[in-house]
């Protein structure tokens, strides 16, 4: 993820969840070896199965959530200010 202020990824996150249903998105704490610790930029996409999935759903839901994620890059962030280019 690019060098953000903190405040300005929960603002563009909070944007998103504002404007799209699906996926989610939110910011997560990931502390790496060196000790320091960043922000990821992650989006949920939840599945539901109760009574079994098909094939053909569960494709369908991956091209709906790659699609989300570039109207995201898209529509969001076009000059890859909070992003990293897909």
């Amino acid at each position: 993820m690019p060098d953000v202020p903190d405040e300005e990824r929960l603002a563009f996150c909070n944007r998103i969840n504002e404007q799209l249903f699906m996926p989610a998105v939110y910011l997560r704490t990931i502390e790496r070896d060196d000790g320091e610790t960043t922000q990821r930029f992650t989006a949920a996409y939840p599945i539901s199965y109760r009574d079994g999935l098909l094939v053909s759903q569960f494709i369908r839901l991956c091209r709906k959530f790659a699609s989300a994620m570039t109207q995201i890059q898209n529509e969001f962030d076009p000059e890859h200010t909070m992003l990293q280019p897909l």
